[in-house]
């Protein structure tokens, strides 16, 4: 029996061929086209080729530096610690001397020195005296006072590291993202030159170049919006910094998604220590506690010193004119305590406990807020990962499917459309979660005031 295959119709290969045809007409150019979107999509640009740094990217640790050194919030705080640090020497001073000179017993009728007995210019020195502990303690109140400063600019510092490093972060986000918008274009251009090409050999209809072209036309559309929107990020990292807001900036690298090496408890017990919002509560709660016991002593009465010498003339008395001087020494009478001092210690017992209460109140609020940001990182971090490890390559994979089945029209042009945009919606996703975790970590550190790795 001869098994020799059968020859196929003439039109059975005419159709075959005619099936073919397209097909042969620009698979070079789908070739190429998925190496590009599986080069454009897998492939981040590098930031560093066998080590050495792009010139022109922005290192994190140095606009951190620039921002603890030239911003005018920092300056302003460390000019309130300066003015707070010239008080103790001030509070344990006592009073200044008093220096007098005056002309006493003239006469009326005959005003000289001469003109009577008691007549004369008397030079006299004054000197107040503090009751014995008084000054210590209020030196004691202001050097409070100078710590309560130098906490808040170790907050105010954090709050700055904080600022800089997520729009440090967003700035990154909105860099890569026009970036991607910008490498899409490309590849949306190659799938409307392969729809062109499928509508001349007549394999394709022309809805699928009017959506190709359409989709085309809003993505650019999208990279006006992209680029406005790197340009705000720009501008907010050099205020963060302390720049003009239209200063040069280069490129930034991601956020990374490093874990956290620390567990809860250990974070918490970092907080309730180092973290500055508290530490400022704590230097007001012994500011009140030195406040209270100097407002307690000063219930005691003040003393003073006094000296003074009379210079005489001659005016026909006994002494012939000898001079005199005198000594004195005189005390505050603290009558009036019940309506002032008394009332100064009741005012500075409740200050003292809104301090103590207010210090409560922050922690409270800096333990939610580590324990909110230690569950956000956490999951920012496991959903970017899901995204990385298999979102996007199933968008890759449908992707490309998509492309080789509408090269042998298997399906339509809108399958190409729709999971070329669903891949591009969940990159800039990605890039969304880093940036949200990487500010989130920078928030955390500032709750802290340490690194948590």
């Amino acid at each position: 029996m001869d098994r020799r295959p059968l020859a196929r119709p003439a039109n059975d290969e005419a159709r075959h061929a005619k099936r073919r045809g397209p097909v042969l007409a620009f698979a070079p150019r789908l070739a190429w086209l998925v190496l590009l979107l599986l080069f454009g999509i897998s492939a981040t640009p590098p930031r560093a080729v066998f080590g050495q740094v792009d010139p022109e990217q922005e290192d994190l640790g140095a606009l951190i530096s620039e921002a603890l050194s030239r911003h005018p919030r920092m300056k302003a705080a460390e000019a309130r610690y300066a003015a707070a640090s010239a008080l103790p020497p001030q509070a344990g001073s006592l009073p200044d001397p008093v220096l007098g000179l005056k002309a006493v017993n003239l006469r009326v009728d005959d005003v000289a020195l001469d003109s009577s007995p008691m007549a004369g210019l008397e030079l006299s020195f004054q000197q107040g005296l503090l009751f014995p502990g008084k000054r210590g303690r209020r030196r004691s109140v202001a050097e409070a006072i100078e710590q309560t400063e130098f906490t808040r600019t170790e907050l105010v510092a954090a709050e700055t590291r904080a600022r800089v490093e997520s729009a440090y972060w967003h700035y990154a986000m909105a860099d890569r993202v026009e970036q991607i918008t910008r490498e899409n274009i490309t590849v949306l251009e190659q799938i409307v030159d392969m729809a062109h090409s499928r509508f001349a050999v007549g394999g394709g209809a022309q809805q699928d170049i009017l959506q190709a072209q359409s989709t085309l036309a809003e993505l650019g559309a999208q990279l006006l919006q992209r680029a406005q929107e790197t340009s705000t990020a720009g501008k907010a990292l050099n205020t963060a910094v302390g720049r003009a807001p239209n200063g040069h900036l280069g490129t930034a690298s991601p956020a990374p998604l490093d874990s956290i090496r620390l567990n809860a408890d250990e974070i918490s017990r970092l907080s309730s220590e180092a973290s500055p919002s508290i530490r400022v509560q704590m230097s007001l709660v012994e500011r009140g506690r030195s406040a209270l016991e100097e407002a307690k002593h000063d219930r005691w009465p003040n003393v003073g010193l006094a000296a003074g010498y009379r210079f005489r003339d001659p005016a026909g008395d006994t002494t012939d004119g000898a001079d005199m001087f005198f000594l004195a020494l005189n005390s505050t009478l603290p009558v009036f305590a019940g309506s002032k001092q008394n009332r100064r210690v009741q005012q500075e017992a409740s200050q003292l406990t809104e301090a103590i209460a207010e210090e409560m109140d922050e922690r409270l609020s800096v333990g939610l807020s580590v324990e909110t940001l230690l569950d956000e990182i956490r999951r920012l971090r496991n959903q970017t990962l899901m995204y990385v490890d298999q979102v996007l390559p199933q968008d890759e994979l449908a992707l490309e499917a998509s492309l080789s089945d509408y090269s042998v029209a298997r399906v339509g042009f809108l399958s190409i459309l729709e999971n070329w945009q669903r891949l591009l919606r969940d990159r800039i996703t990605v890039e969304a979660l880093r940036a949200q975790r990487g500010s989130r970590m920078a928030a955390l550190r500032a709750l802290i005031g340490k690194e948590l790795q």
